[in-house]
């Protein structure tokens, strides 16, 4: 046995193990592929769409296990060994190799069509279209998880404050919060989000006697600052309590989850923004709220223990295991799909945001960036997600131990 083959054989060996030994890191690694199949049939499917032959189409990163190719197209298909990614090939008139892979095949089927041939507008769509996919299915499945649960309502009226607390506020007992940070809020689980990204750093809230929001009396909004510490693990103490009778559970229609689901997924998204913005402003510490492969496994387990947990305390006869399983593969899905979306906007060059940027670029000026310049800053790129990914792995690490 060749040693390289050797190496791979002992990392499959390695991440079974690990499955076997701990099933939430299997389920977190079936969702990650569930999302990169779905992201990169989005880009196979607009590349089709507008004519771009497509060599490849690989769930994985690495030594390619298994290949299929499709009769009808001529396009393989991989299953690879790293399950951290995946790619979609498309024919590139700047030499990146495909041209070797055109079998008779791909051109009976598909034809020669390079992807510089198309509207520079087609192009963005071709190179979005798997961003796309992801955002489409977060609003999916926050919809169906509204429309199945319904929806928790808390009422974000203070009931008590908390003694020996470390976060530091002018709230008072009676107070309903109306907004935060300019946000509206009806419920309290719209504001924990706005928060607990603004680190240990005070947000500003307008807030209202209770007693006069609910008879309607005209009553003075009082605008105060705020400050939610947020420790090591990433937990945050927001300072006060809510009464038992302030939370409520509502059903929701499926016209209504499916509106509930899309703004979800984009307050997800604008958070995501912000959280980077003063991650990267350093207004907040980028090591409670960077995370890694470890610390999204470690999320995949706490929340597939609160949805145990969660089903056994509403049905303790029936507490089954698959219902908890389900509800935390949408829940992970969606919030997961989001990430992944939003990272790939990122104008980073290794990303579909940075050969977005690319195109732009070379729309707006009328020339192509030359290959080996293009190439340089994808490497680049790389370097800064791989900086990314060992900055996130660190920080893990950091929490655990």
């Amino acid at each position: 046995m060749k040693m390289a083959n050797f190496s791979q054989y002992c990392f499959i060996v390695g991440i079974l193990t690990l499955c076997f030994a701990m099933p939430f890191i299997a389920l977190f690694l079936f969702i990650l592929t569930f999302i990169v199949a779905i992201h990169e049939y989005g880009h196979l499917k607009s590349a089709r769409r507008h004519g771009v032959t497509v060599t490849d189409y690989s769930i994985g990163m690495g030594k390619v296990l298994y290949t299929w190719v499709s009769q009808n197209s001529g396009t393989s298909y991989h299953i690879s060994a790293l399950p951290l990614g995946g790619y979609v090939r498309m024919l590139h008139k700047q030499g990146d190799g495909t041209d070797k892979r055109v079998t008779r095949l791909i051109q009976e089927k598909q034809g020669i069509h390079y992807l510089q041939d198309i509207h520079p507008l087609k192009r963005i769509e071709v190179l979005g279209a798997g961003v796309f996919l992801n955002f489409i299915t977060a609003i999916l499945f926050f919809a169906i998880l509204i429309f199945v649960r319904g929806e928790t309502v808390v009422e974000p009226v203070v009931d008590s404050l908390k003694e020996n607390t470390a976060a530091v506020t002018e709230l008072k007992i009676g107070d309903r919060i109306l907004s935060v940070n300019g946000k509206n809020i009806t419920n309290l689980q719209e504001a924990i989000p706005e928060m607990v990204i603004a680190g240990n750093k005070p947000v500003q809230l307008v807030v209202v006697n209770n007693r006069c929001y609910n008879t309607g009396s005209e009553c003075a909004t009082r605008t105060i600052q705020h400050t939610t510490v947020v420790d090591e693990t990433g937990k945050p103490d927001i300072g006060f309590y809510v009464s038992h009778s302030a939370v409520s559970h509502e059903q929701v229609g499926i016209l209504s989850s499916l509106y509930k689901g899309t703004l979800k997924t984009y307050d997800i998204t604008v958070l995501q923004g912000k959280a980077l913005y003063r991650m990267i402003s350093g207004q907040i510490d980028w090591q409670k709220m960077l995370s890694g492969p470890v610390g999204i496994a470690k999320a995949t387990g706490d929340v597939l223990k609160q949805e145990q947990a969660q089903e056994v305390e509403e049905n303790a006869k029936d507490a089954s295991t698959i219902k908890p399983i389900v509800m935390t593969f949408l829940s992970l899905t969606a919030l997961i799909s989001v990430a992944i979306g939003f990272m790939n906007l990122l104008p980073i060059p290794a990303l579909d945001g940075g050969h977005i940027m690319f195109t732009i670029i070379a729309w707006v000026t009328g020339k192509e960036i030359p290959d080996r310049i293009q190439q340089k800053i994808v490497m680049v790129g790389f370097i800064l997600l791989i900086g990314m990914f060992a900055l996130g792995l660190f920080a893990d690490l950091n929490r655990i131990f």
